[in-house]
C-alpha cells in the first residue's frame, strides 16, 4: 500500500478539529500519505493551532461573522491540495478516527473496485459524545470510555445504508432528507450499496472533486440528496461497508439512559446570537433558503446540467431506482405549506 489520502475538513467555530486531525493521525498504519486541508472560519478570530502537528497540513482560516455553510466551505476545503492525492476522504471537524483505518478503508474500496466502478463508500457513521464531565464516550455504549488517539473500535456497531425519506409535515424540512436504514451484514457481506450520500464520510477516488465539485449555492440543508443524485447520475456508485472507520459527534442529542450532551456548544455557529451583526443573519437565512429552491428545481428536472443530473432521463432514472416520487414529495410540500399558511416557505420554494 502507497495511497495517499487527502483529507479535506471544514469547521465554523469549532473546538474539535484538533482532536480529529491527531485521531486521524495516530490511528492510521500510514500518516505520512495524509494530506489534511482545514478550512477553519471564526466569528471571534480564534482558530486550531497545528505548530505541534508534524503531518502536512494546509490551514486557511476566515475571520467572518457568518457562516458561509457547507457548500462554499467544502468546495474550498476540496481545492487546497497539490493534486498528488489517489483518494479522497470528506469527514466533519468533530470525528474520531478507529485504528488502522486507512488500510481499512482502502481495502474495502479494492473489493468493491472488482465488480463496480467509480465506487463511493459513504453512511452515516455511529456517534460519540461529550459527557457533564467532558469525558469522550461512545453513543451505542456509555460505559466505554475512549482513548481518541489510540481507539481500538468495538465490533457490535450495526452500520447503516441511506436512502431518502418519506415525507412527514416539517415546516423546516424544506428539502427531500437521506434517512439510514438498517442492513443485514451476515454471511460475511462486504458492502451493500445505497442511493444516499453523508456529508460527514465519503471515501471515493481523488478525481471525483473535479468531476463533482461541492455546489456554493446550497449552504445547509438538503446537500446530501443533491450530491448523491449527482454522482449516481455521473456513473458513481454508492456503498456502506460493515466496519466502523470513523465517529461523528453528536452535539445535539441525549444517550439512551438520558446521560449525554443535552444542547448546543455555546459557541456553535447555528446559535444565532453567536453572529456579529444583523446583516449576517439575514445573509445566512437568504442563502440557506435560496438553497431550498434550488435544490427542488434540481429534483423536478427544472434546472438540468452541472448542478445537477446532466439530462431529465437520468434524473427519472434516479429517481426510479431509490423508488420515491420527487414531485410528490414537493406537492405535499406545498399543501402543507399553504395549510399551515407559511407564506414565507410559499415564497421561498414557488415564487
Amino acid at each position: 500500500m502507497n495511497e495517499k489520502i487527502f483529507i479535506p475538513i471544514n469547521g465554523c467555530n469549532e473546538k474539535n478539529i484538533l482532536q480529529t486531525v491527531l485521531s486521524a493521525i495516530n490511528n492510521a498504519q500510514y500518516p505520512d500519505r495524509l494530506l489534511f486541508a482545514i478550512f477553519e472560519q471564526s466569528f471571534n478570530n480564534s482558530y486550531t493551532d497545528f505548530s505541534k502537528v508534524k503531518q502536512n497540513i494546509i490551514h486557511v482560516k476566515l475571520d467572518f461573522g457568518n457562516p458561509l455553510g457547507t457548500g462554499l466551505s467544502r468546495l474550498f476545503s476540496s481545492i487546497l491540495n497539490d493534486r498528488k492525492q489517489d483518494f479522497i476522504l470528506q469527514i466533519d471537524a468533530h470525528m474520531i478516527f478507529e485504528k488502522n483505518w486507512d488500510v481499512d478503508l482502502i481495502k474495502y474500496y479494492s473489493i468493491i473496485s472488482q465488480k463496480h466502478n467509480k465506487p463511493i463508500i459513504s453512511t452515516y457513521v455511529p456517534w460519540w459524545y461529550e459527557d457533564e464531565q467532558g469525558m469522550i464516550k461512545l453513543s451505542s455504549d456509555e460505559s466505554y470510555v475512549i482513548d481518541t488517539n489510540n481507539f481500538l473500535g468495538i465490533n457490535e456497531i450495526s452500520i447503516p445504508k441511506l436512502t431518502f425519506d418519506d415525507y412527514e409535515p416539517n415546516l423546516y424540512q424544506k428539502y427531500l432528507p437521506v434517512t439510514a436504514k438498517s442492513v443485514d451484514w451476515s454471511n460475511n457481506k462486504n458492502y451493500e450499496e445505497h442511493h444516499g450520500i453523508s456529508g460527514h464520510f465519503l471515501f471515493s477516488s481523488f478525481n471525483i472533486i473535479e468531476n463533482i465539485a461541492h455546489d456554493p449555492f446550497i449552504n445547509w440543508g438538503g446537500d446530501e440528496g443533491v450530491f448523491a443524485l449527482r454522482c449516481w447520475t455521473r456513473d458513481y456508485r454508492i456503498f456502506s461497508i460493515p466496519k466502523a472507520i470513523v465517529w461523528h459527534k453528536n452535539k445535539w442529542g441525549v444517550s439512551k439512559n438520558g446521560i449525554g450532551v443535552k444542547s448546543l456548544d455555546k459557541n456553535d455557529w447555528r446559535i444565532s446570537t453567536n453572529y456579529k451583526k444583523e446583516k449576517y443573519i439575514n445573509i445566512h437565512n437568504n442563502n440557506m433558503n435560496y438553497g431550498y429552491r434550488r435544490i427542488k428545481d434540481i429534483f423536478l428536472g427544472d434546472y438540468v446540467g452541472y448542478w445537477g443530473a446532466p439530462n431529465k432521463e437520468l434524473l427519472k432514472e434516479f429517481e426510479t431506482i431509490v423508488g420515491k416520487n420527487f414531485n410528490e414529495y414537493y406537492d405535499l410540500l406545498k399543501k402543507y405549506l399553504y395549510d399551515e399558511k407559511d407564506f414565507n416557505g410559499l415564497k421561498i420554494l414557488y415564487e
